[in-house]
């Protein structure tokens, strides 16, 4: 990945168009931090860069700022790519400082771009073509991004990756190797499992068998949330609000 800021710093000189990045892998596969390491690279070539995400606490902890307070957008419903940029632009003239940011920028770090619709990666080409005054996808600024197309897709519109754009201004680097779990073989199998498409599970039934056998081993399971196993260091993740305010009542 190094090559593509080499590229682009290349580009500089000679106008050419360096192709966006995205680092792709399962969970603990090391995305955020090789994504962070080449943040250090691009920075030691002197290029002006901002890590962010959709997430606004991953974007603090990036050291960034919000997506949506980094280029104006506001939480509008119903409205085109288009006129949601139009918006945005207006927001950002009102903003000598931010607008200068955006017109210097080089390269732009996305954390979990999958959270991104279709839709919003269209609003932000827009906003940054019309800034820059420049046809150049995304206005010349290079995406460092990490992603995982089995992870959490957009609330609203479109998947990240049915883009018009993906194909013709992205390249895709797979990460193979977990490095969260590189000592437990069990829950590298658990995660390449349960990240297989379902017609898998069809084919070969042994799969579910193999599947709840090593959530019997690794696993550990409690009978309640008052269980002295559950230490005040557990992480506790819900897949509605609804769950989450019902247990907290019954721990608190």
């Amino acid at each position: 990945m190094y090559k593509t800021i080499d590229s682009y710093c290349n580009g500089l000189l000679h106008n050419n168009f360096t192709k966006s990045c995205g680092i792709r892998g399962y969970a603990g596969c090391g995305k955020s931090w090789t994504m962070q390491y080449i943040l250090l690279y691009a920075m030691s070539k002197g290029l002006l860069c901002i890590p962010t995400a959709m997430m606004s606490k991953r974007s603090v902890f990036l050291g960034g700022k919000h997506i949506h307070i980094l280029f104006g957008l506001k939480a509008e419903k119903n409205i085109s790519p288009h006129r949601m940029a139009e918006i945005a632009i207006t927001t950002l003239l009102r903003d000598p400082k931010k607008l200068n940011l955006l017109r210097m920028l080089d390269m732009l770090f996305i954390d979990e771009i999958g959270q991104l619709s279709s839709e919003l990666l269209a609003v932000l080409d827009i906003i940054l073509r019309r800034l820059r005054d420049t046809n150049i996808f995304m206005g010349g600024v290079v995406i460092i991004c990490t992603m995982d197309h089995t992870q959490l897709q957009p609330v609203e519109g479109r998947p990240f990756l049915t883009s018009s754009n993906i194909i013709s201004c992205f390249k895709m680097v797979k990460l193979c190797t977990s490095v969260r779990a590189a000592k437990d073989p069990n829950l590298q199998r658990i995660q390449e499992i349960a990240r297989m498409h379902y017609s898998k599970y069809e084919e070969n039934n042994d799969l579910i068998i193999e599947f709840k056998n090593l959530l019997r081993s690794t696993c550990t399971f409690v009978q309640t949330w008052s269980s002295d196993k559950i230490t005040p260091s557990t992480y506790r993740l819900f897949s509605k609000k609804v769950s989450s305010k019902r247990s907290n009542k019954t721990i608190y």
